[in-house]
């Protein structure tokens, strides 16, 4: 069977982080607009009130579903809003704020759009998110004495959020760390590719995203320099792959139709899979190694 995958859906996937990114800038503002037709709240306290301002005045970083927002409230009553910070599929939103003290206020809107709370401090590293997808598909074992065993919680440092209630947003002062691919190994041989691998990462447009974000269950199975690709966009297929130069490739079509596939192995343990690579369709898959190993792969 031969594989069938357009160019037209690689494009349109390249687009899927663009597509939904004014949505998701603008839904902030959205939501605390439909609001004012069920509650008037008293009119806030403007930004100039210098002692409620400097409180949250600066850099705030949140995610929402899975796509980084970056938002600036400055002294001067305005604000910048970016999502996919740093992308070339950022786009940013402006306006002006205000603070009452208990929460931000979008533009003239009279109900609050961010309300500042109180809640324990918490850091999560690209390294625990990496370790959390590959434990989701690591095989189950028994819990060990040592890993049952539980040492008394220290007090919890608390830290101020800026709280979207209605999407379960939080805005923290600290930049989340994301993933950053390892270097490509150089003394990869035939065979070192082999198993079993399932995507945790999209590479696209610039912006480095977690699979969830595109609904990404790409899976494949290699054995040698055979190689099943399952998901949505490859469905269920097994081509002969060619390896050399320490990585696997493949290629069909012909001209703007021309689809070219080659997976390496990183430093980093993950294997990335790019697509189209060095072209303006250029979409990179980061997979993770699973314990599965029968050679069946997901449904596309």
């Amino acid at each position: 069977m031969s594989l069938m995958l357009p160019v037209s859906l690689l494009t349109s996937c390249a687009g899927a982080s663009g597509d939904g990114s004014s949505t998701a800038v603008s839904a902030i503002t959205e939501s605390a607009a439909e609001a004012t037709t069920q509650e008037a709240e008293p009119e806030p306290e403007t930004v100039t009130t210098d002692h409620l301002a400097e409180a949250v005045a600066g850099t705030w970083y949140a995610e929402m579903e899975g796509m980084p927002l970056e938002m600036e409230l400055k002294m001067d009553g305005t604000y910048t809003m970016t999502i996919l910070p740093g992308s070339e599929a950022a786009e940013t939103q402006d306006g002006t704020w205000r603070t009452d003290g208990t929460g931000i206020y979008f533009g003239e809107e009279e109900t609050t759009s961010l309300f500042i709370v109180q809640a324990e401090k918490w850091e999560v590293t690209a390294e625990e998110v990496l370790a959390e997808a590959e434990a989701e598909n690591a095989p189950e074992t028994a819990a060990t004495d040592a890993e049952t065993d539980t040492e008394p919680e220290a007090e919890p440092e608390m830290q101020t959020l800026l709280a979207w209630e209605e999407a379960n947003v939080f805005f923290s002062r600290e930049a989340p760390e994301y993933y950053q691919p390892g270097a490509v190994k150089t003394d990869t041989k035939s065979g070192d590719l082999d198993g079993y691998w399932v995507t945790a990462f999209v590479g696209v447009d610039g912006a480095l995203l977690d699979a969830a974000v595109f609904d990404d269950h790409t899976d494949i199975y290699i054995e040698g320099s055979k190689v099943a690709l399952g998901g949505y966009l490859f469905g269920d297929v097994t081509e002969d792959f060619t390896f050399a130069d320490g990585a696997l490739a493949y290629s069909y079509g012909e001209g703007e139709q021309k689809v070219t596939i080659r997976m390496a192995l990183q430093e980093d343990g993950l294997l990335r899979m790019a697509l189209n690579e060095d072209t303006e369709d250029e979409i990179t898959l980061y997979l993770v190694a699973s314990a599965t190993d029968d050679g069946e792969t997901a449904e596309g």
